[in-house]
């Protein structure tokens, strides 16, 4: 028998939105605590920032260099130039089309940027409208030599669809095909634990049985 799901993934229906449609790809998120904990950041790795910012810089200086080697033809300013805008523009894109949730721990509220592609909005909140944290597992029926490949999420659920659910994190694990479905969601179920506690939030197991994958690209 099916065990019964816990938490709002158990509620259904409307009102929870546990299917969430996106559009093209998404950078997935990690969770990571920020200035002395104090703030719960729910956002890209730390090296894709970087990388954004390396990008955006790295163009910054090509269009610089162009710009001022027009005295110097044959170093092909205007490729430079022109390449230095583009790779720029680049980086702004690649850090704007990324979602991001900042959480103050002490005051409870959040603040989010969420949508499709570039086109974003910013929402601000209390964590008192947010329902809970959930551990979902979702399990690739598709047989390897290893065993069944299992991906593990941590979902935040707002009260009555008040907002899209938020996938904050996402492990995929290598589980022996005679284990359980949530034998390797240790680690990340430990995370979820903390990040909930820090939240004042309800934290729900529901990586013992298979969920659909809450988020649909097209």
């Amino acid at each position: 028998m099916r065990p019964e799901p816990r938490g709002p993934e158990g509620n259904g229906g409307p009102n929870y939105g546990l299917s969430r449609t996106k559009v093209g790809l998404e950078t997935p998120l990690s969770g990571r605590f920020w200035g002395e904990n104090k703030r719960l950041l729910f956002a890209p790795p730390l090296w894709y920032d970087w990388f954004v910012r390396v990008v955006f810089a790295g163009g910054v200086l090509a269009a610089f260099l162009g710009y001022f080697l027009q005295i110097l033809p044959w170093l092909y300013p205007t490729w430079w130039l022109f390449t230095g805008v583009a790779v720029a523009v680049a980086g702004v894109l690649g850090y704007l089309s990324t979602e991001r949730m900042t959480i103050d721990l002490r005051q409870r509220t959040y603040t989010r940027r969420e949508g499709a592609g570039v086109l974003k909005r910013v929402t601000r909140g209390s964590l008192n409208d947010i329902d809970a944290l959930v551990i979902q597992a979702s399990e690739n029926l598709t047989p390897s030599l290893i065993g069944r490949t299992v991906i593990y999420r941590l979902v935040l659920f707002w009260k009555n669809g008040r907002e899209p659910l938020l996938i904050c994190e996402r492990f995929p694990a290598a589980v022996p095909s005679h284990a359980a479905i949530n034998a390797g969601a240790g680690m990340l179920l430990q995370k979820g634990q903390r990040y909930a506690k820090e939240m004042q939030l309800p934290f729900y197991d529901n990586s013992h049985f298979h969920s659909n994958d809450p988020q649909r690209f097209i």
